[in-house]
C-alpha cells in the first residue's frame, strides 16, 4: 500500500517533475482526493449494473446490520441511521422479528410516495417494503399494523464506505490496492497539468474521456 510520500513521488514522476516543488503536497493530495471519489463513483455505477464489485474497490465494501427503531414522527414507519462512513449503497434488505427477510425492498424516488401508497401493485407490504433514503437515515414502510406480532427489526445493508486518506508522510495515501493507486496517480497528474494548461495533458484527458464513455 502506497504511503503519502510514495504517492506524492509517483505523481511527480507522472508529470516529469520529480524533485520539483512545482506541485506542492497539499495541491497533489487535493487533486488525488477528487480523482479518487470520481473513480469510486464510476466503479459503484458499474457494480449497480453488473451486480459485481471489482477488486480495485473491494476494500471499501462493508456489510452491516442496523437496528430499526420506530420513527418518532410516524409510528407505522421505522428508521435506521446511516453509518458515518457511508458513501454509496450497493444492496439492502429488511429482517423481521420472526427471522424472515423481505423479498424485494424498493427504494422510492422522490415524488413517487403518494402514487406508491395508493397503487395496490406498489403499496408496501412485508415482502415488498418501501424504503426512503434521506441524508443520514433510511425510513422503512412495511404496511404491517402498528403493535402487531411481527415487526421489522434490522436493516441489512452492503455499502461502499468513504475512503480513508492519509495526511502525514508515513500514512497510507488511501485504503485501496496498489493497482487502483497507480491509476489514480496518472489521473491526478493529468488533472494537475490540465489546471496549468500543460498541452501534454490534453491527449491523456481525451483518452480518459473516451474510455469513460465505453
Amino acid at each position: 500500500m502506497y504511503t503519502v510520500t510514495q504517492g506524492y513521488t509517483r505523481v511527480l514522476e507522472e508529470v516529469d517533475k520529480l524533485g520539483s516543488d512545482y506541485f506542492a503536497l497539499p495541491q497533489v493530495l487535493s487533486a488525488f482526493k477528487k480523482e479518487a471519489f470520481d473513480f469510486i463513483e464510476a466503479r459503484a455505477k458499474e457494480a449497480e449494473i453488473t451486480q459485481e464489485v471489482t477488486d480495485d474497490i473491494r476494500t471499501l465494501v462493508v456489510p452491516l446490520k442496523v437496528t430499526l427503531t420506530p420513527n418518532p414522527d410516524d409510528a407505522a414507519h421505522y428508521i435506521a441511521a446511516l453509518p458515518n462512513n457511508y458513501n454509496r449503497l450497493l444492496r439492502l434488505n429488511i429482517m423481521y422479528s420472526d427471522g424472515i427477510t423481505a423479498r424485494k425492498p424498493k427504494i422510492e424516488k422522490f415524488g413517487e410516495h403518494n402514487t406508491n401508497m395508493i397503487n395496490p401493485l406498489t403499496s408496501p407490504n412485508r415482502s415488498y417494503p418501501l424504503i426512503q433514503q434521506f441524508s443520514n437515515y433510511f425510513n422503512v414502510i412495511t404496511g404491517l399494523p402498528v403493535g402487531g406480532v411481527i415487526s421489522p427489526t434490522e436493516m441489512i445493508i452492503i455499502y461502499i464506505k468513504k475512503p480513508t486518506f492519509g495526511t502525514q508522510q508515513g500514512q497510507p495515501i488511501i485504503d485501496l490496492p496498489d493497482s487502483a493507486c497507480e491509476l489514480l496517480f496518472a489521473k491526478t497528474a493529468t488533472a494537475l497539468l490540465l489546471n496549468t494548461g500543460d498541452p501534454r495533458a490534453q491527449v491523456d484527458f481525451q483518452v480518459n474521456q473516451t474510455y469513460r464513455k465505453q
